[in-house]
């Protein structure tokens, strides 16, 4: 019976031959998740960048919206109370002395509910 048995010199040339092809691989395998990493890295900031953009949209919109209700609503009170101050002052002028008396009344009972009580 012949075994058939290598040398050690092929079965080292064998081994490195092996051992270069398997380098070989790993560095192909981190490039390619490299740049699949690159790629998806990518992707997500892009998508986070329109998100935040949506958002910023969204948000500006709302403040604009907010902004032109409230000046509408302050332009009214400011009318409501000029109308009123104008319905006021033609009172007074049509009711001199009753003003003066209802004036005077109305200090008097103030004066009263902010005296000490004994």
């Amino acid at each position: 019976m012949t075994q058939n048995v290598k040398p050690i010199a092929d079965i080292t040339q064998d081994f490195s031959r092996d051992f270069a092809l398997l380098r070989e691989d790993l560095a192909t395998l981190t490039e390619t998740v490299s740049v699949l990493l690159q790629q998806t890295a990518g992707a997500t900031t892009g998508r986070m960048a329109g998100m935040i953009d949506n958002a910023k949209q969204a948000l500006s919109s709302r403040t604009e919206d907010v902004k032109s209700r409230l000046s509408g609503t302050a332009s009214d009170a400011q009318q409501k109370l000029s109308a009123l101050s104008a319905d006021v002052g033609a009172v007074i002028e049509r009711h001199p002395v009753s003003t003066i008396v209802i004036s005077v009344l109305a200090g008097a009972v103030i004066g009263m509910m902010s005296r000490p009580r004994r």
